[in-house]
């Protein structure tokens, strides 16, 4: 019996935290890259849920979901998870398929009942246009709206194997091109102003390749600025 046959046998053996560790363990010896999203994505998802100022015991649920929201990828062929280009529709189909085996592994364990439905749910697109169930507005938790617009950044933010990493700037450009169908409008604007450092939650610390902070002001530090401070989202061509 594998570590994760056995882990699965007897759910309520471990507490929930250390559950959520050793999941997290098992993710990053199938995909160290993987594993390494999905703590930064428990990191920045925690800072976002302080600036909409969610109630404690929410940040921790919310917490434990981004660390996780990816754990069904186990279950995802190598050969897709790593492959160093565009994926088939068949290949999109097995990895969209990973909200759907997160909920299932973890809905065999006790203590993440709370947890479900924010994993399940962290595609799904603020139009309806998302995956697995097709929800929109606000019948999609909070928490999953936050994991979206994390898990989106991170991943623009950093090195794929298909292509190379985005400058923050135009990444942060991109949520706010999306907001209102992709994202919640009201979630990337919370993120935008932490992302810079006027938010009453801590700023976020963003690295590119290699591990070098990259730094991120209120313009947008470019010629086509991202306006975190009008009252709006700024739209961006």
């Amino acid at each position: 019996m594998d570590m994760t046959t056995e882990m699965l046998a007897r759910p309520s053996a471990l507490g929930a935290a250390e559950t959520v560790r050793a999941l997290w363990r098992l993710l990053a010896m199938k995909c160290p890259a993987t594993a390494g999203h999905a703590a930064r994505c428990a990191q920045h998802a925690r800072a976002l849920a302080e600036q909409l100022r969610l109630p404690p015991a929410e940040i921790e649920i919310l917490g434990m979901a981004a660390l996780l929201h990816d754990l069904g990828k186990i279950g995802v062929p190598d050969s897709v998870l790593q492959k160093p280009g565009p994926l088939t529709e068949v290949e999109w189909h097995l990895m969209r398929q990973h909200p759907v085996l997160s909920h299932s592994v973890l809905a065999g364990m006790d203590g993440f009942s709370d947890v479900l439905p924010l994993v399940r749910h962290h595609h799904e697109h603020f139009d309806g246009s998302g995956y697995p169930d097709g929800l929109s507005g606000e019948d999609i938790p909070i928490g999953s709206r936050i994991i979206l617009v994390i898990d989106a950044f991170d991943a623009m933010t950093t090195d794929r194997p298909y292509r190379e990493a985005m400058p923050v700037a135009i990444a942060a450009k991109e949520l706010v091109r999306c907001s209102g169908s992709q994202f919640d409008a009201r979630v990337v604007r919370a993120f935008l102003l932490i992302l810079c450092g006027l938010g009453h939650s801590r700023p976020l610390v963003c690295s590119r390749p290699g591990g070098h902070p990259e730094p991120f002001s209120a313009d947008g530090g470019g010629d086509s600025p991202v306006d975190v401070r009008t009252p709006e989202p700024a739209q961006v061509a």
